[in-house]
């Protein structure tokens, strides 16, 4: 399935689901945008260490382990209403899970393995949802949202990372 095949998303979450390319298989998006997007970017993301483009920003490492919690919490939803679960779940404070983060005693090695493993497990998640599955629905932050949609919101989620990290901290080593 595609994003074509999404039928119930929130508006501001298209923010990421847009950011995948139309014809590509969500399977496909998660591999794309696995482990390998981001090693291609780490002698960079060692370069710039824990530099930050502005005040109060975070720090690449600080931004990947959001990235890392997101994707925890996207697979956890996406579990609950694949399994028919109607609970409505909670959203969550994104400032206040990197501040208990603290990745400074961090290798950025050990986010990027983090990374790998997390989205290995979601790989798997995805990999025994069937179609019917992927098209449940469930309430997520006070709104509803499909199985596939957590998928596309999840490989989106890391484009739109990148993206900022090119934006705003590859300037920094230039």
């Amino acid at each position: 399935m595609t994003t074509k095949d999404i039928d119930i998303v929130p508006t501001y979450f298209t923010t990421y689901t847009n950011k995948v390319p139309d014809d590509l298989p969500l399977l496909d998006a998660l591999e794309t945008y696995g482990i390998e997007y981001l090693t291609a970017q780490k002698d960079k993301y060692e370069e710039i260490g824990d530099q930050v483009y502005a005040p109060g920003k975070w720090s690449i490492k600080q931004a990947l382990v959001h990235v890392i919690d997101t994707e925890r919490i996207f697979a956890y939803r996406a579990l609950r209403f694949a399994r028919g679960d109607q609970s409505a779940l909670a959203g969550f404070e994104q400032d206040g899970y990197a501040a208990e983060a603290k990745v400074d005693h961090r290798s950025l090695e050990s986010v990027l393995d983090e990374y790998a493993a997390v989205r290995h497990s979601s790989i798997c998640l995805y990999e025994s949802l069937d179609d019917e599955k992927l098209q449940r629905h469930g309430t997520a932050s006070g709104k509803k949202v499909s199985v596939l949609a957590l998928g596309f919101m999840t490989c989106g989620h890391i484009i739109h990372h990148q993206q900022i990290i090119e934006e705003k901290y590859y300037p920094l080593i230039a």
